[in-house]
């Protein structure tokens, strides 16, 4: 044989047309509840600032129904923020295998 040359029995040659054995993935854990949740309130409070900021936007509140209003529209500004950063942080931590999981 030529130099640079192996047998075709070397294990790293793989044949033309025929697709190299692949590990199978590690079977994929669900999300955690805390996860779920965050994705629930975020959605929940997005649906909420959108109701809020239609109210204040289509009907002229005055007075003190304005300032309430306004203060619901924040509350659920920051109320999604929160619950996207949970959702995150969440997302994130589940994707570190645990040894407490089964």
């Amino acid at each position: 044989m030529d130099r640079g040359q192996g047998s075709l029995s070397d294990e790293r040659v793989v044949p033309l047309g025929v697709e190299p054995p692949s590990e199978e993935p590690p079977p994929s854990l669900p999300t955690s509840r805390l996860h779920s949740a965050a994705v629930f309130a975020s959605a929940l409070f997005a649906l909420l600032g959108i109701g809020s900021w239609l109210a204040f936007v289509t009907v002229n509140w005055s007075g003190t129904p304005r300032r309430i209003v306004i203060a619901v529209t924040l509350f659920s500004v920051v109320g999604f923020l929160a619950a996207v950063a949970i959702t995150v942080f969440s997302a994130a931590r589940d994707t570190y295998v645990r040894s407490d999981r089964n």
